[in-house]
């Protein structure tokens, strides 16, 4: 089995807490020798046996894709080299996030995704206002940093980064400068940037802009060490001449990277609506893909967005392996919520006009706001409102 994730989400932890003995190949004085003889890694150890940071051996892989008896977990900061990942494409693979909300105690745990899928919403009022979303994004998700405050988690946040950085960076020949210069365009043109968007960044703060390959370099390292990911568009089945935009957005894995590269505080945040939003997408992103990874137990429910020219909108739609979906937008409070539905409920629409291509209507359309006084289901629109501090699996 596998262990993936950002370093600093508690893989080794988790293995540990399972295995019975380790080896680790992040350790300067054995892994000479696990390079020169690979199979050392796998001998001696009392069953399960841990192999932490197994990439930076990439031997290793021949060895344990051989070992099918689940004897071994395998646990890694940052995707392997193509040729050795396919060795053990096969291996289960668990993949980690930041902790969410649900897991750090910041939500109520009143609202269930799994229970949405049912139709079952009973929630409840949550003391969780945007202070405290602005406070939790800060704070970030990483286990070793709860309960620290956002100013020491936003320094440690900054230690982490460039700890991941000067690990990663010397195997692509780049340089840490850069990479934090990219690092910050990527966190302040949000989700929905694109190279134009980078270099206009780049110009308003008086700097040369880099090479669109330059950005597609380092966002590729981001991606590698876990720190971001990418979310399809979704290709819905729409009869219309409207433009539909398809092409993967970047996203960071928790809150708290942006908002550190970009030296936001909780005060900061509640100054700026629009960065304030844009990381309260990022900490909806985390918590839906913790909660939907634990929906099906034979397949990981897919997570895409939907965005036309038309103005049908959904920041996650999570689409489930027996058809079921549902919709998501998020929004900063109640005085937004009709224009986050409103893009939902044209999604909606748009599908019923196309009975032909099977795709039934969504299961749920819900909009999750920073700041929610009355969670609730809208009679007129169908659509379920409620903060995030109400959410859990």
């Amino acid at each position: 089995m596998r262990l993936v994730g950002p370093h600093g989400a508690g893989k080794s932890w988790c293995a540990l807490a399972q295995g019975r003995s380790v080896i680790a190949a992040d350790d300067d004085s054995i892994r000479p020798i696990l390079e020169s003889a690979p199979e050392r890694a796998l001998m001696g150890g009392q069953s399960p046996h841990v192999i932490d940071e197994w990439q930076l051996v990439p031997s290793l892989a021949r060895a344990a894709a051989q070992a099918r008896d689940g004897s071994y977990l395998l646990v890694s900061s940052r995707n392997g080299r193509p040729d050795d990942e396919r060795r053990i494409d096969d291996a289960p693979t668990v993949r980690l996030w930041p902790l969410s909300l649900a897991e750090t105690g910041a939500s109520n745990m009143s609202v269930s995704l799994m229970g949405l899928f049912s139709r079952n919403f009973y929630p409840m009022s949550c003391q969780m206002g945007l202070p405290e979303v602005a406070e939790a994004i800060c704070q970030g998700g990483w286990p070793r940093l709860q309960g620290l405050g956002s100013d020491t988690s936003s320094r440690l946040v900054r230690v982490l980064f460039q700890t991941v950085m000067e690990q990663e960076l010397p195997m692509h020949g780049k340089r840490l400068p850069m990479a934090i210069k990219v690092a910050c365009a990527h966190a302040a043109c949000g989700w929905r940037g694109s190279y134009e968007d980078f270099a206009a960044y780049a110009r308003e703060h008086g700097e040369k802009p880099f090479s669109r390959n330059t950005a597609r370099d380092y966002l590729e390292i981001f991606r590698e060490a876990y720190l971001s990911y990418s979310i399809e568009g979704w290709r819905a089945p729409i009869r219309s001449a409207t433009r539909v935009r398809i092409k993967p957005r970047t996203q960071f894995v928790d809150p708290s990277l942006p908002a550190m590269l970009l030296t936001h505080t909780p005060d900061t945040l509640l100054q700026d609506a629009g960065a304030l939003l844009s990381l309260l997408r990022c900490l909806v992103q985390r918590d839906l893909n913790v909660y939907s990874s634990v929906l099906e137990s034979e397949a990981e429910p897919t997570i895409r967005y939907y965005a036309d020219s038309d103005g049908a909108c959904a920041d996650a739609v999570i689409r489930l392996s027996d058809g079921r979906w549902g919709a998501i937008n998020v929004a900063l409070g109640e005085a937004q919520f009709e224009e986050a539905a409103r893009g939902l409920t044209r999604l909606r629409s748009k599908l019923r006009k196309n009975p032909e291509s099977g795709c039934p209507d969504p299961t749920f359309l819900a909009v999750v706001m920073g700041s929610c006084s009355r969670p609730r289901l809208d009679k007129r629109t169908g659509v379920y409102a409620f903060p995030i501090g109400c959410l859990t699996i």
